[in-house]
C-alpha cells in the first residue's frame, strides 16, 4: 500500500475535506482529491511569510516587516526553548529581544520569573524532563511541548495554565515529541512514533486526534499561502504536508511521500535521525526546502509541494557532501540558510532564484554542541546548539551576537506584536 495514505487511529474522529477514507485501522488514498487539491493551491495568489523549521512564516501573514528599515529587528523577539531534563522543566522557555551585535533577556511586565514548568507525572519526577518545541497560540495562548507532556502558558505573561484539567497533557505513553506547529485552531505536534492533532479548545478529557504513526518525526515548517494555512512535518522516511480547512475543522492531508517514491533524493535517516532533515518555506519562490544527504530537495507549488513529481534537476547538490546531513534551513526573501551536519558546522547561504540554487556564501558556525536548530529574521540568522547560540547576519554571514545558553532545543524569531508580552512596547 501506498505510503502517501495517513493512518489514522481507528475511531478517530474524521478528517474534514475527506482526502483519506478510514476504515477499521486501513486507509485509503484518493487520488482524484488529491490532484484537485494540487490544482487549488498552484491556482492561488501571493504566498505569505518565509519561515524555516518552527518558524510561523513572517507573523502568519499579518502586518510585513520590512527588511530594509534598519529598525526591523525592534520588532522581532526570540525564543528559546531549552531541554534541561536533568532540571526538570527549568528555565524552559526565554525571550530576548534583538540588540546591535547581541541580545537581551525581556519578562513579562509583573512577573521577572523563569518558566519553570510544573509536571505531577511521577515518571517525570523521578527521572526528569525537559522541553523541545514552541508554538504560539491563539488568544492569549503558548505551547510548550517536551518527551510525553504539553504544557500551555499565557503569551502575555509566561505563566503556566492548566490544560485538560491539569498542569500538563499527556500525549502518549512512550513517544518522545519534538516539534510543534499551530495550523488553523490545531496543534499539531511531531513525535517518534506519533503525529498528533490537538484542537485548541478540546473538551476536557478528548484524546488527541492521532494523524499518523508510520513514521519517526522530526522538523515542521507551518505557512500560508494566501489564505491557506499549510504546515510539513519531516519524517525518518520523508515528509507530510497538511492543509487547514477552516472553520475549526481537523487538518487534511496533502501529499505523503516516503523513500520509496525516490530512492536517489529521499533518503531513511532512521530513528531519532529524522530530527536531522531541515525543512523550510521561502514565499518569494513559493519553494518548499527539505534537507537530505548532501543535498537540498525543492518542491514547488507548481508541483502541489509535492517532491515526488520533480526530477531533482532543481535541487541543490552540494559538492563532496553525499553523506553529510542538511540540518537546518530557514528561508526568506528569496534565499536560504543551509546548515550541514556531521561536525562541519557549515551554514550555506543560497539563492532560491535559480534552478538549481546556486550558493551565494558560506561560514562556519560553532555552537560546540550542535543541535541544528535555525531560525531567520529581517536582518540575522540564529542557529542554535546545546552548548549555545551563534547569529550572523542575513546578507553577508558576519557575526551579529552569541548567547552562552545551554541544552538549547528550539529557536524561533516572531513578531513582538504576535507573542505581546506584557509592558513590551518594543523600547
Amino acid at each position: 500500500m501506498s505510503r502517501r495514505a495517513v493512518s489514522v487511529a481507528a475511531g478517530a474522529a474524521v478528517v474534514v475535506a475527506a482526502l483519506l477514507l478510514v476504515g477499521g485501522g486501513c486507509s485509503f488514498y484518493i487520488g482524484d482529491l488529491l490532484e484537485e487539491a494540487r490544482a487549488n493551491i498552484a491556482s492561488e495568489g501571493e504566498g505569505e511569510g518565509d519561515g524555516g523549521e518552527g518558524d510561523t512564516g513572517e507573523g502568519e501573514g499579518e502586518g510585513e516587516i520590512d527588511d530594509d528599515d534598519p529598525a526591523c529587528e525592534a520588532e522581532e523577539r526570540l525564543l528559546v526553548v531549552r531541554d534541561d531534563r536533568a532540571g526538570g522543566g527549568l528555565d524552559a522557555l526565554q525571550v530576548y529581544d534583538l540588540q546591535p551585535g547581541s541580545f537581551r533577556r525581556r519578562f513579562a511586565e509583573g512577573n521577572d520569573l523563569n518558566v519553570d514548568l510544573v509536571n505531577d507525572d511521577d515518571n517525570a519526577e523521578t527521572n526528569g524532563y525537559g522541553a523541545s518545541s514552541v508554538a504560539l497560540g491563539s488568544d492569549d495562548r503558548l505551547y510548550v511541548v517536551g518527551d510525553r507532556f504539553l504544557y500551555q502558558l499565557r503569551k502575555s505573561t509566561l505563566v503556566q495554565q492548566d490544560i485538560d484539567g491539569g498542569p500538563m497533557l499527556t500525549l502518549a505513553a512512550f513517544s518522545s515529541f519534538t516539534s510543534m506547529q499551530l495550523l488553523g485552531e490545531h496543534v499539531l505536534i511531531a513525535g517518534t512514533a506519533d503525529l498528533l492533532d490537538r484542537a485548541e479548545d478540546a473538551p476536557v478529557g478528548s484524546a488527541p486526534l492521532v494523524l499518523s504513526q508510520h513514521d519517526t518525526y522530526g522538523r515542521s515548517v507551518a505557512f500560508n499561502v494566501d489564505s491557506t494555512g499549510f504546515v510539513v512535518v519531516v519524517g525518518a522516511f520523508g515528509y507530510v504536508l497538511y492543509t487547514d480547512t477552516g472553520a475549526g475543522g481537523a487538518p487534511a492531508v496533502g501529499p505523503d511521500i516516503d523513500v520509496e517514491s525516490d530512492t536517489a533524493r529521499i533518503h531513511s535517516f532512521g530513528g531519532v535521525q529524522a530530527a536531522q532533515k531541515g525543512v523550510a518555506f521561502d514565499a518569494t519562490t513559493r519553494s518548499l526546502l527539505i534537507g537530505d544527504l548532501g543535498r537540498v530537495i525543492v518542491a514547488p507549488e507548481s508541483d502541489g509541494f509535492d517532491a515526488s513529481l520533480g526530477d531533482g534537476s532543481g535541487d541543490l547538490v552540494i559538492a563532496d557532501a553525499e553523506q553529510v546531513s542538511v540540518l537546518g534551513i530557514a528561508a526568506r526573501g528569496g534565499s536560504a540558510w543551509v546548515l550541514l551536519g556531521r561536525s562541519t558546522n557549515n551554514l550555506l547561504k543560497i539563492d532560491l532564484n535559480t534552478s538549481p540554487p546556486t550558493i551565494l556564501d558560506q561560514t562556519t558556525v560553532d555552537t560546540n554542541g550542535l543541535v541544528g536548530s535555525i531560525t531567520v529574521g529581517c536582518r540575522r540568522v540564529v542557529v542554535a546548539g546545546s552548548a549555545g547560540i551563534k547569529s550572523v547576519a542575513r546578507d553577508d554571514l558576519s557575526p551579529t551576537g552569541n548567547l552562552g545558553v545551554a541544552d538549547v532545543s528550539e529557536v524561533r524569531l516572531v513578531r513582538r506584536i504576535q507573542l505581546g508580552l506584557a509592558g513590551d512596547d518594543g523600547t
